[in-house]
């Protein structure tokens, strides 16, 4: 999960990186751990080491290629949910919408992302985790 700091630090690191014109470097190291992550993911059996390796996954991989990673995601959590065990479940489901996050953003503002984010909302109260607030 991305925490609060992690993504202003690397849209920063981008920009000093595009800035002093070493963008062919952060790519060709994206791509090694792009390939690093999809090895270990196949390799990984402990199903919460799957979904982080999912995570790292989409947090590393551009928008244009969310679905690729988030789609599996909540195939495999949604999967795994139902044969868990009461406290694995919350996390599995958490991990579901979590991806459906991922899977909206990929559809950018059209219907198919308000039911993602819709879906994704109805997880979190059911779990009675509100992560989405209504504000005037």
């Amino acid at each position: 999960m991305i925490n609060s700091f992690s993504l202003p630090l690397r849209f920063f690191t981008v920009a000093l990186c595009l800035l002093f014109g070493c963008s062919n470097n952060l790519k060709a190291e994206n791509t090694e751990f792009m390939n690093a992550k999809k090895k270990l993911l196949a390799s990984a059996h402990d199903p919460f080491e799957k979904l982080k390796i999912y995570q790292a996954l989409l947090d590393s991989c551009d928008i244009s290629h969310n679905l690729l990673y988030a789609r599996p995601m909540y195939r495999y959590a949604d999967s795994m949910a139902l044969q868990a065990t009461q406290a694995q479940k919350v996390k599995f489901l958490v991990a579901k919408a979590h991806a459906l996050e991922f899977i909206a953003v990929s559809f950018k503002l059209g219907d198919s992302s308000f039911v993602c984010l819709k879906a994704a909302a109805q997880i979190y109260q059911q779990l009675h985790q509100p992560r989405y607030t209504a504000s005037r």
